[in-house]
């Protein structure tokens, strides 16, 4: 698909973002186990998949049907939030069985459900119900552990897409070698938004995750 290269730039810049974020969801949820901040853990689990969702969209462009490529622009162009823009069903449709086959494409569907699904629990629920005069609260409570699973599972999944995405970027893959370059230096760098709203540690196992991605992608 012909595309002017100031765009693709600019779409290029939107995935660096993206996927930053990403690796910074992706990590907090891991600390929020460790610290058994369970809640915080689901919501960033599930953001972790939001971002990579809207990251590898904005990263395999020259994939993406003409219709959803130019629903993500107008979002840009209108000043939008392109996470809320997109919706959560647009973001699992992608990673469930969108244009791009992603080798891990029912595992990471099944993750997307998951978290979505622990989230809305902790943000919306529980349930409350009426015996007569009595409130009840709903007793169909998940178990901690499934948080703690899902976490688990997270991190190698999310780096399994991000590889299995590199055949289908641009300038035979390196496209993706270059936003998460990108990536690596938009954290290390004084431009970096998120700087002081996460721990120290957090940022720095966040830029090690992307950059351990950027040297694997070189090697190939």
């Amino acid at each position: 698909r012909p595309m002017e290269p100031a765009s693709r730039t600019r779409d290029y810049v939107e995935a660096t973002l993206s996927l930053t974020k990403a690796a910074t969801f992706l990590v907090s949820s891991e600390e929020g186990v460790q610290r058994r901040d369970l809640g915080s853990a689901a919501f960033c689990a599930y953001s972790t998949l939001l971002h990579l969702s809207l990251g590898l969209q904005w990263l395999l462009v020259d994939r993406m049907p003409e219709a959803d490529l130019e629903r993500l622009r107008e979002l840009r162009r209108s000043g939008g939030t392109t996470t809320s823009g997109v919706g959560r069903a647009r973001a699992q449709q992608f990673l469930c069985n969108g244009p791009v086959p992603l080798e891990n494409s029912a595992a990471l569907c099944a993750l997307f459900e998951q978290t979505r699904s622990l989230w809305e629990f902790f943000a919306e629920g529980p349930a409350v119900v009426w015996s007569g005069e009595q409130p009840v609260v709903a007793s169909s409570t998940p178990p901690a552990s499934d948080i703690v699973q899902l976490v688990r599972r997270l991190r190698p999944e999310v780096m399994a897409a991000v590889r299995s995405a590199r055949p289908h970027a641009a300038l035979s893959g390196m496209a993706l070698t270059i936003v998460l370059r990108q990536a690596v230096d938009f954290m290390r760098g004084p431009r970096y938004p998120f700087s002081g709203w996460t721990s120290p540690s957090v940022q720095n196992d966040a830029v090690a995750l992307l950059d351990a991605l950027h040297h694997e992608m070189t090697k190939i």
